[in-house]
């Protein structure tokens, strides 16, 4: 096949002007591809960041839920072996003896930073592993929670004065149940605190 005519090729200033251009949507390209890049790293670290600060308030959190656990423990399993040997004594000899309850004595939970974390989710950018331990130790204290304002609604119900032996018998399957859940929190504190640490990086 001939070359076509010289008369027939586009001017060399139009084949320049279109490689120009070509080039400069190259460069356009180039540059909205680096501000994407960049932005979704800005975005991955900000939440990394969050993911971490979160992290932070909890462990904080943790150690003021552990400290109230350990303030009561005693007390619970002690006032629990009570109750059940005042319980085990025959009618008259309860009636004779009493029983001297200090109050109940529930551990109070900080959960702020907890519904924090879920409200900002947060959780999303916490290793899967660890964020399941979490919401395990924060199931357990709302079951601790609920057991508790379970016995304080009863309480109001239906006053110590009406029945004390019956109302000590609810509180000693209270004691029971949260005396467990204190066993089972102390172990969830003492195995989350290094992998808390390790998720800081501290």
């Amino acid at each position: 096949m001939s070359e076509p005519a010289p008369e027939s090729r586009p001017p060399v200033w139009q084949r320049w002007n279109v490689g120009r251009r070509a080039g400069e949507v190259a460069l356009i390209a180039v540059g909205v591809f680096l501000g994407l890049a960049g932005e979704q790293w800005r975005d991955r670290a900000e939440r990394r960041e969050r993911a971490e600060e979160s992290l932070r308030r909890i462990r904080a959190e943790m150690a003021l839920n552990e400290a109230a656990v350990a303030k009561v423990m005693e007390y619970h399993a002690t006032t629990h072996q009570r109750l059940q040997q005042f319980l085990a004594m025959p009618a008259a000899e309860r009636d004779k003896n009493g029983f001297r309850l200090e109050g109940v004595m529930p551990a109070q939970f900080e959960q702020t930073a907890w519904q924090l974390t879920q409200s900002m989710q947060a959780l999303a950018d916490i290793d899967a592993d660890l964020a399941f331990a979490l919401a395990r130790i924060y199931g357990v204290q709302a079951n601790y929670i609920g057991l508790t304002e379970g016995i304080t609604s009863a309480m109001y119900l239906r006053p110590p004065t009406d029945n004390a032996v019956a109302f000590l018998q609810s509180l000693s399957i209270y004691y029971a149940d949260i005396v467990l859940l204190e066993k089972a929190l102390e172990g969830l504190y003492q195995d989350i605190k290094p992998r808390l640490d390790r998720a800081i990086g501290e």
